[in-house]
């Protein structure tokens, strides 16, 4: 068994308007809650292993930077919003289990302001860290059919319920864990400094993140469960919607030409994401070819190679400027540098029939034209979400004893520009999924996955 170690947060966010310095054995909520270890952190918020010291079990506790907190009802971070409804609106609905579930919430005061605290259940990991599980590090398809269903059951929940997730990537679906006394094991593997608990000038960038790793996994994973989580850039269905959202290189057509938005951006980003986790590489890259920086119009072409032209309804509703950038008069794309590219060939990992399904259900789910892409309701029935995998019954974990934990490789992942890569090409570049970029490990010259904007802690009220 073994726990994976994680980059700590910027020391430079422990100032006025910024994080709550947490420690270790700290107690919150008059008393209720003890912090037991450090699990992880985001641009504006840290996350906790507490233990809920009146119910007896363990919970995760995410303190939200101050400057994410308004005072009132109806500027409170918008995260909270958001995880009270999607916690109460229909606990009848088959997605309901596969969004987080709102345990408590409070707010203390620091010196470094007034921070909402959310807690939650505790997960395992990320599909970041997940797949390291397996050799090669791909998620095989009976688990990944069982992972993408549940997503999409989860996305009907949500659309139902007029909430648009707007950011699906990797390291913002957790599995879950099932037996939470798994988490002794955990805490046995992660024993804490004595200097840590005795130190109260201690920054808590200074206390190393670990993430359960496998020790919640105890057989089988067929039986595993995910959550769709970090709810914290999510928007109401109601509302306006012309802001830019989404991982860059993961935004629907609609969202790269500023065009307005609704939920049907949160399904071109799980097809996105899908192939990263059975296949390994970035479905778009959107360097240009002159200086290696993202260019809108470069993955607008890349679309178009995949997925056909965009209709001249969604350019009309898109960012004139924009639009006349990356397109001619008559809808085709400017300068196309990229010869044809083809789904099949950058699916290696499943072949046959599998592949066949596997290639026919992203392009079902990768429609440019908003209007006519599936919602989740359409696609949790797909034949290949329904089809048996060989080996359906008997996929189970094979991790090798490790007797320090793994951390995680920088290196970027890579994408499905070319029309088939060589061999040699994909030996060179693939990687691990372990290394799917985040804020703290996406290429220099690439937009970075998360959003970053301040927009994505605030209610409506204080969006932009």
């Amino acid at each position: 068994m073994s726990t994976f170690i994680l980059d700590e947060e910027s020391p430079d966010r422990y100032v006025p308007g910024g994080l709550h310095p947490v420690h270790l054995d700290d107690e919150y909520h008059n008393g209720r809650y003890r912090v037991l270890r450090k699990l992880g952190h985001g641009r504006y918020s840290t996350v906790w292993l507490v233990r809920d010291q009146q119910a007896n079990n363990y919970q995760a506790l995410k303190i939200i930077s101050a400057d994410c907190y308004r005072p009132g009802p109806s500027q409170q971070p918008f995260e909270l919003s958001i995880l009270q409804h999607l916690s109460t609106a229909d606990p009848s609905h088959p997605g309901f289990p596969f969004v987080p579930q709102l345990r408590d919430h409070f707010e203390i005061t620091g010196p470094n302001g007034t921070h909402v605290c959310l807690v939650l259940d505790p997960m395992g990991e990320s599909l970041i860290g997940f797949p390291t599980i397996w050799d090669p590090t791909i998620i095989p398809p009976p688990v990944a059919k069982r992972f993408t269903r549940q997503l999409l059951l989860a996305l009907d929940y949500a659309h139902t319920a007029g909430v648009i997730h707007t950011d699906i990537k990797p390291d913002n679906i957790m599995v879950q864990i099932k037996d939470l006394s798994t988490i002794d094991l955990y805490l046995a593997e992660t024993p804490v400094d004595p200097a840590l608990l005795n130190d109260s000038n201690v920054l808590p960038s200074s206390i190393q993140s670990r993430t359960f790793g496998n020790t919640y996994i105890t057989g089988s994973v067929n039986d595993l469960d995910i959550c769709l989580g970090d709810w914290g850039a999510a928007g109401w269905s109601r509302d306006k919607r012309l802001r830019p959202v989404q991982p860059v290189l993961l935004r629907a057509p609609e969202v790269v030409i500023s065009a307005p938005w609704g939920p049907a951006i949160d399904i071109w980003n799980l097809g996105a994401v899908l192939l990263e986790l059975v296949d390994g590489v970035h479905m778009f890259d959107g360097r240009n070819g002159r200086d290696g920086t993202y260019d809108p119009k470069t993955h607008v072409e890349e679309m178009v190679r995949l997925f056909g032209r965009f209709p001249r309804s969604l350019l009309d509703r898109g960012n004139k400027d924009i639009v006349a950038r990356c397109f001619h008069d008559d809808g085709s794309v400017v300068e196309p540098e990229l010869k044809g590219a083809r789904l099949e060939g950058w699916v290696e990992n499943i072949d046959g029939e599998e592949k066949e399904a596997f290639v026919a259900f992203l392009r079902t789910v990768m429609v440019i034209d908003p209007e006519k892409r599936k919602t989740a309701a359409e696609l949790v029935d797909d034949p290949w979400l329904l089809s048996t995998s060989q080996g359906e019954a008997t996929v189970q974990i094979a991790i090798e004893d490790r007797e320090t934990a793994d951390t995680a490789p920088k290196e970027p992942i890579p994408s499905a520009r070319a029309n088939q890569p060589s061999e040699q090409h994909r030996a060179s570049t693939r990687v691990s999924h372990a290394s799917l970029p985040s804020a703290k490990c996406a290429s220099p010259t690439l937009p970075p996955y998360p959003t970053g904007s301040t927009a994505a802690c605030l209610s409506p009220a204080g969006r932009a």
